[in-house]
């Protein structure tokens, strides 16, 4: 798990067996995937552009809502002025990385990318982090998803408040997540791959961005780390963990 350099070769495996139809879940998968084959059917979600009309790829795209899981951390802990930025480079997250550190800095906040590759790189990559760091922000991807409990202790260690662009960071640790409701998204998914298999094409089904997103609140982090959340985001969330 976590070995981005594998999916090349797991790609082309998939094309070999003949599939009728190629599912991926993030970019890194969809572009292997995309690399491998133009004629398979290919269905993604949560995956940054890698779609262009006329081609074998549909599906549901990752919208861009860093800054809106950072405003949430800002309003949380006001304090928060530099903010680390934990992503993998193979996602893409960092396609709008200067649009997100124009708003950060909108909200008093510097924006600094910090690349997570492997799970195992975590306790290097917080090491490294400079000691005016004051608080995190991860993106969503699987190599942040399987590190989630690693970054949330270490995180705690630090005192940084720290929010996650995915649904289950929360419980991992992290103070709050602002992300897609997985379950539409995968209704969605599902039912792009029943019209292609019914016969239609993905060149004429058109890419969707998800329409759902949750608001998790940790305020059992927000207690140890002595942050008393403000009612107007404890209004808003989908669920609050105590």
């Amino acid at each position: 798990m976590g070995k981005n350099e594998r999916l090349a070769a797991l790609a082309a495996d998939l094309v070999r067996a003949r599939l009728d139809l190629i599912v991926t879940v993030g970019t890194p998968c969809t572009l292997a995937a995309k690399q491998a084959t133009r004629t398979i059917p290919i269905v993604f979600s949560l995956s940054h552009p890698v779609a262009r009309p006329g081609g074998n790829l549909t599906g549901v795209e990752e919208p861009i809502y860093e800054t809106k899981a950072l405003e949430l951390l800002k309003q949380a802990a006001p304090e928060v002025t530099r903010v680390e930025y934990l992503h993998d480079p193979a996602t893409g997250a960092r396609i709008h990385l200067a649009s997100d550190q124009d708003e950060a800095h909108a909200l008093g906040i510097i924006l600094e990318p910090v690349p997570l590759r492997e799970p195992d790189e975590t306790e290097r990559v917080f090491a490294a982090l400079p000691a005016d760091a004051n608080g995190l922000l991860l993106a969503s991807s699987a190599i942040n998803g399987l590190a989630r409990h690693r970054i949330c202790a270490l995180a705690m260690q630090r005192h940084l408040p720290t929010a996650g662009n995915d649904l289950g960071f929360d419980r991992a640790g992290c103070l709050l997540s602002y992300g897609v409701d997985d379950a539409d998204v995968a209704r969605r998914r599902a039912d792009y791959v029943d019209r292609v298999l019914k016969g239609a094409q993905p060149a004429n089904l058109p890419v969707e961005l998800p329409t759902k997103f949750d608001l998790v609140i940790n305020l059992k982090t927000a207690k140890v780390l002595g942050l008393s959340m403000p009612q107007s985001i404890l209004a808003r969330a989908d669920e609050v963990i105590e």
